[in-house]
């Protein structure tokens, strides 16, 4: 559906589901490929969508091409759209890679004076202009999607939508996708890509949407995004996420809580004390408490640890840990990690926790919270000088007597 709903957004989303039948032991049963999915996506951007295998991300993208229709909610797309979802999609097999630029390129709109105009730079970009000839049934996948995305790139549309282009082809074909994508950018283009590779996608993305068995799990920043991933895949479910980044004047009105289920535990709340007068920052004049709230699933031996990274620059402050303990299935526990008074210097950062077992990390959640701390009483003299902790140091001072 074609509209001008918006002026600043290219595609809107809203509480859109798509099922499916299926056969099993008791019947016909319905199942969601997705479910109330609400996104929006401004013009220019670049948005990456991960998950595991069967989470939506390729329904979604079909949803997006017009290929097929929500069950329920609705879509609205603002711009012509170019798109690459399946290897070898639009392609007739006994074809030549010639005859096929030339068809792949005016089903999507392009003349022929300017598929003429633009084949060189496509059959460059492909890179295997000896094959151009020979019929595409012989292509390797790779080479199907690597011609697909050069025809799809010289199209002049105004978002771009692809599916596992980045984890076909060798490093160069890779390094040539993300130039291409990151030109689209700078022309303002949107862009919509599908990936198993986090990491390359966390390169070039704005954003980075996660979803798993139908439904979004988390919508953010893609350094945040992509360990939530890999602790996904890695078997660890999350089934109740909030939005993970605390603005400091929110920390004084809400319990932080959510749930993490891996198989081991579940992490009911992590929670910061010792606000001052509601003001939303921790005081370095008061002890700063940071609780963890957890079950385990099984009876295991568990490790705790938590780091505090800086805000601006990325580096890791200090880290500390628990000791190894013993945990009981299905028993409440609660730990503490205590910050003594005046640790922390004035500054603005991030909370990031760790579960362990058996010196293998389980869980690794960085930026977690994020917090400001304002400078000890009476330290105004001292507040501006650099330096993430001033702890109490002791010094001892003495009159030396002469000999």
């Amino acid at each position: 559906m074609l509209t001008s709903y918006n002026k600043h957004s290219n595609i809107n989303v809203k509480d859109l589901s798509k099922t499916y039948t299926r056969n099993s032991d008791e019947g016909k049963k319905e199942f969601y490929a997705l479910k109330d999915i609400n996104l929006d996506i401004k013009k220019g951007e670049i948005l990456g969508i991960i998950g595991p295998n069967g989470s939506g991300k390729s329904t979604l993208l079909k949803i997006m091409s017009e290929i097929t229709a929500p069950s329920n909610g609705s879509i609205d797309i603002e711009g012509k759209v170019a798109s690459i979802l399946e290897v070898g999609t639009g392609f007739i097999p006994d074809l030549t890679g010639r005859k096929n630029i030339y068809l792949n390129a005016r089903l999507h709109g392009m003349k022929k004076k300017e598929v003429d105009k633009k084949f060189n730079d496509i059959a460059e970009m492909f890179g295997f202009i000896d094959f151009l000839d020979t019929p595409v049934k012989q292509y390797s996948s790779g080479m199907y999607m690597r011609l697909a995305f050069a025809i799809v790139v010289h199209v002049n549309a105004d978002i771009y939508l692809f599916d596992e282009v980045l984890s076909v082809g060798d490093i160069k074909f890779q390094q040539q996708s993300i130039k291409c994508i990151k030109e689209l950018r700078e022309k303002k283009r949107t862009i919509v890509i599908v990936t198993h590779s986090p990491d390359l996608i966390a390169e070039i993305s704005d954003r980075i949407l996660l979803l798993n068995k139908g439904q979004i799990i988390k919508i953010g920043k893609p350094e945040q995004l992509i360990q939530h991933y890999k602790n996904l895949i890695q078997g660890n479910d999350i089934t109740k996420q909030f939005s993970s980044i605390i603005k400091a004047n929110e920390i004084a009105k809400a319990k932080i809580v959510y749930t993490l289920f891996n198989g081991y535990f579940d992490l009911n709340y992590v929670q910061i004390n010792s606000i001052e007068n509601h003001s939303g920052l921790l005081s370095a004049s008061n002890e700063i408490i940071i609780r963890l709230r957890y079950k385990t699933s099984n009876s295991n031996k568990l490790k705790f640890g938590i780091y505090i990274n800086d805000s601006k620059f990325k580096q890791t402050i200090f880290s500390a840990f628990s000791e190894e303990n013993y945990f009981t299935k299905d028993i409440e526990y609660e730990s503490e990690f205590t910050l003594p008074r005046g640790f922390l210097n004035n500054i603005t950062a991030y909370l990031g926790i760790l579960i362990i077992e058996n010196s293998k990390i389980l869980i690794n959640y960085p930026n977690l919270l994020y917090f400001k701390v304002s400078p000890p009483q009476g330290a105004s003299v001292f507040q501006h000088i650099k330096g993430y902790i001033s702890p109490s140091i002791i010094c001892k001072t003495k009159q030396i007597e002469p000999k």
